[in-house]
């Protein structure tokens, strides 16, 4: 229990776990010194459960050093920090002496990748399961950790971004304001005195335009680096948490997931054209009906991402994700498609869109009928097959695209909705005739790279 009785919240000083931890390794190595041990007779702490709740995982990465790209670190909201080097399937935790277990923000310099930079404390939704203690910093690839003890106030950590030329160059938002160091985090700069400020993000390629959002407010930017701020909000009217996304294709192309009711339910989409300057909300419909996407808990569950291919996609959302299509200045019906493998233990299939689908390589517009693809003994169909320019890889258009002819696939497609087959397409990658199981690889000559797509 942190709050007395009668009181509004917990009256620890800030820092004090860090305090506390150092009085105790201080206590310990006067003891250890003089041959002295303490023990309160326990020998070994066995882990007993609950197996079964991971909790949250705010803070991701992917080194981009490892090819495979199977190598992860994942900062829990409530357990620390821990790493695979195997795609998931097993972890090394990377933070077992940390005073502070919720680990909710995780950032690495493009410019030296040993350099990450680790946020503790969860604020969003008001929800503070363990209050934050600042910034830990490591120059190891995260095998070690030191505190930064110039952010001991600076409360729960949301966000934090990094100057891809420089390591030293910081920019976090938390709670209580926006802060910014130029010395890797030696001395820190409030350059905000805002509260709330829940995501921060640079324009892709221009460190120098950067968005940060309020909660309740919208969005606020700076085109200094981060070194001052403006409210960039026309044209919003959040009620709640508000999530942005930078087109990396547009970079005056801004999308902004909110709590927020102009569009007649609790979640709005809001788009920017102009960087910023002013935003109109996004007509999002499905089967003709506005839909809550955030899932009536947008201030808990709330993303956004743009298509790294095409400026009109974007995928958002909240307990349920979705992708929308720009259309004519509105939104087109949400794709709700999602692939799920059942069975399929021997593959895994990559799910995503075409970026330049235009309607002749989808599967149905129909987002009512349920479809399979079977694999196994004697699943067979015949398949249209297309074929790129030579040398080709990702993104490439449609009209790009030339039809070769039609041959034997080892899978048959189903529209189980209404019990009858379909007919499918696929890329033929390396121009063979045949479709290929292949290990996933974008690596590489495009003639042995697995983007034997299916449409």
């Amino acid at each position: 229990i942190r709050t007395p009785e009668n009181a509004s919240g917990p009256e620890y000083e800030k820092g004090f776990m860090m305090r506390e931890l150092e009085r105790a390794k201080a206590i310990a190595a006067r003891k250890n010194s003089r041959g002295r041990t303490q023990s309160n007779g326990v020998i070994e702490w066995k882990e007993r459960g609950p197996a079964n709740v991971p909790g949250r995982t705010r803070g991701l990465l992917v080194d981009p050093d490892d090819p495979a790209k199977n190598t992860w670190f994942a900062a829990s909201a409530g357990g620390g920090v821990w790493k695979t080097a195997n795609g998931g399937n097993t972890w090394s935790l990377l933070t077992p002496d940390l005073t502070n277990l919720a680990t909710t923000v995780l950032a690495m310099a493009n410019s030296n990748h040993n350099v990450m930079y680790l946020g503790t404390g969860e604020s969003f939704g008001g929800l503070v399961g363990i209050r934050g203690n600042g910034i830990f910093k490591s120059i190891d690839r995260g095998q070690t950790w030191n505190h930064l003890s110039s952010t001991l106030n600076f409360s729960d950590i949301n966000r934090i971004i990094i100057d891809p030329t420089d390591a030293n160059i910081v920019v976090a938002a938390t709670a209580i304001g926006i802060y910014r160091t130029i010395n890797g985090g030696s001395a820190w700069t409030k350059v905000s005195n805002l509260p709330s400020i829940e995501d921060l993000k640079s324009t892709p390629g221009n460190f120098n335009i950067q968005y940060a959002t309020q909660n309740g407010v919208g969005v606020l930017k700076s085109t200094n680096a981060g070194v001052s701020w403006t409210l960039s909000n026309t044209g919003m009217s959040p009620n709640g948490r508000v999530e942005i996304a930078v087109s990396p294709i547009n970079p005056n192309r801004i999308f902004a997931s909110a709590q927020s009711a102009l569009g007649g339910s609790q979640s709005d989409l809001y788009l920017s054209e102009d960087a910023g300057n002013s935003w109109s909300v996004v007509n999002v419909t499905f089967n003709n009906n506005t839909i809550d996407f955030l899932g009536g808990q947008g201030w808990y569950d709330n993303t956004i991402l743009c298509d790294p291919f095409n400026a009109d996609v974007v995928y958002f959302g909240g307990v349920n994700l979705f992708r929308t299509q720009l259309s004519n200045g509105s939104a087109a019906p949400i794709n709700l498609y999602t692939m799920e493998e059942l069975g399929t233990n021997f593959i895994s299939l990559v799910n995503f869109s075409a970026a330049q689908a235009n309607g002749k390589l989808s599967v149905t517009t129909d987002a009512t009928v349920s479809v399979e693809i079977r694999f196994g003994p004697g699943k067979n169909q015949l398949a249209h097959r297309f074929l790129t320019p030579v040398g080709a890889t990702s993104a490439v258009p449609d009209v790009n695209y030339s039809y070769a002819d039609y041959v034997i696939v080892p899978f048959e497609v189903w529209d189980i909705t209404n019990n009858k087959q379909l007919m499918v397409s696929f890329r033929d990658q390396d121009r063979n005739g045949q479709f290929n199981l292949l290990l996933q690889n974008t690596e590489g000559p495009a003639s042995s790279q697995s983007r034997e797509y299916l449409f």
